[in-house]
């Protein structure tokens, strides 16, 4: 049994890296429940939506799935959606986009009913989320750019830039969530998604220099783990 914070921090960073390996294979688990292992693409759509709440592997997976959905080219059915939806083929475009992006209901069973058809039907090359090598490139640099630029403009970075960088975002906001950092579990309250950055932007400054030392902990184990767990 882990008894320190320390051992807590390490323990989840190693975690991090375990679950980032088992993504090559479509497989995932959440640091909350990590004997749980699942299919990292879920078994139905609307667990699937609320992949936009995240950043790295899980947001990728759900643009990817957007931009293919979205191209007439590879979905023949789109036409019937559009048809549907609107007369109108720009409006039915606006409401399905505000839909996927923003959770704006479509008000139409069937029209969801076939997007979730399309999606189960939908497969992922799962290969293109090997972000191992990158990750740990940039889970070593991290410390250093937390300590030369501050923690929310380093976070913002990770966050913007994407793939590796926004699932080492998204590892810091879980790793904060399992280890109990108050300030932000009080803050975030069952929220939906990776909103660290959002909390600190909103937080006053005694509660950004508690975090930024917890960021700074964790940031510094992880770069210790992907030095001994990823050969680049």
């Amino acid at each position: 049994m882990r008894k320190t914070l320390e051992q807590e921090r390490a323990f989840y960073c190693l975690k991090c890296v375990e679950r980032l390996k088992l993504a090559k294979g479509g497989k995932w688990f959440e640091l909350k429940d990590v004997k749980n292992q699942f299919n990292l693409k879920s078994n139905n759509f609307d667990d699937f939506h609320k992949y936009r709440f995240y950043d790295g592997i899980k947001l990728e997976m759900f643009k990817d799935f957007v931009s293919w959905f979205m191209n007439e080219r590879n979905n023949n059915q789109l036409r019937n959606i559009l048809r549907t939806l609107n007369q109108n083929e720009n409006n039915a475009k606006r409401e399905l986009s505000e839909f996927f992006k923003e959770g704006k209901d479509l008000n139409n069973r069937n029209v969801k009913n076939q997007i979730s058809q399309i999606y189960s039907n939908f497969v992922f090359d799962f290969s293109k989320y090997d972000y191992a090598s990158d990750y740990s490139s940039h889970a070593k640099r991290l410390p250093q750019m937390i300590i030369s630029n501050g923690l929310i403009p380093t976070l913002a970075f990770y966050k913007s830039k994407g793939d590796d960088r926004g699932q080492i975002y998204t590892d810091i906001c879980e790793i904060l969530e399992v280890t109990g950092f108050k300030p932000y579990l009080d803050w975030k309250n069952n929220k939906e998604g990776s909103l660290l950055l959002e909390f600190l932007l909103e937080t006053d400054f005694q509660t950004l220099r508690l975090a930024t030392m917890e960021v700074l902990a964790i940031a510094n184990w992880l770069k210790r783990i992907v030095e001994v767990e990823i050969k680049e």
